[in-house]
């Protein structure tokens, strides 16, 4: 049965899948706000196709909180925000990156652009209550993150982009094969940790050359071809 829409659904456990988000669904009916909205939670296997993944960007769980118009930040892909007005600072120190390896600061909060071009923004938790960050950690989400790296690990040539210690744990406990991937790893781009390891990682130009010397087209970060 079709849960996602894509291939996900060939590979996906569905019984471990379909629980987590009956699981979702009854942390949603206890009336506390849970972030993303409900058609949101499996965004980023919707956008991002099982065939069509290159690179895998893991977070730990969606934004907790709003911007200054009362919208909430998360909207299904990690790192990413869907507000107009406001950039998270754990996204801005990504940005902050992006300019020093490529000289153009990328202003658009919304990492669609990245899902689209095959760039896997996964949380390990696809769910948080609101103010509550890791609320829903290490509960039914990781069965199905797991089984989705498994997957993934059965590829070749890939790019995982593991940015804390919670990235890194997650990846070995699922297997990833750092004789078929490039794995590369730095501090947590959050204002807490960004200084002790964040800043010039190199991580997306690194990620490129990776994919460029296996045949596979470069990923546009900042967006609009700006390459310098």
């Amino acid at each position: 049965m079709s849960v996602i829409g894509n291939d996900w659904d060939e590979v996906l456990n569905y019984v471990v899948l379909t629980n987590a988000k009956r699981w979702a669904a009854s942390q949603r009916n206890l009336g506390d706000t849970i972030y993303p909205a409900r058609n949101q939670e499996l965004l980023a296997f919707k956008l991002t196709p099982y065939s069509k993944v290159r690179a895998v960007i893991l977070g730990q769980d969606p934004y907790p909180g709003v911007d200054r118009n009362n919208k909430p930040h998360a909207h299904g892909l990690a790192f990413s925000s869907q507000s107009k007005v406001d950039i998270p600072m754990t996204l801005r120190n990504i940005f902050l990156e992006l300019k020093l390896e490529y000289g153009k600061l990328r202003s658009k909060a919304d990492l669609t652009d990245w899902a689209e071009q095959g760039v896997l923004l996964l949380n390990t938790a696809l769910t948080v209550v609101a103010n509550k960050p890791n609320s829903h950690q290490g509960i039914k989400w990781t069965k199905v993150i797991t089984d989705a790296l498994r997957q993934i690990n059965k590829k070749r040539n890939l790019v995982f982009l593991l940015w804390g210690a919670n990235a890194r744990i997650t990846c070995v406990q699922a297997g990833i094969d750092a004789g078929k991937h490039q794995i590369l790893t730095a501090t947590h781009p959050s204002p807490i940790s960004a200084h002790n390891g964040w800043f010039s990682c190199n991580h997306f130009r690194q990620a490129n050359t990776w994919l460029e010397s296996h045949g596979l087209e470069r990923i546009d970060w900042i967006g609009g071809d700006y390459y310098v």
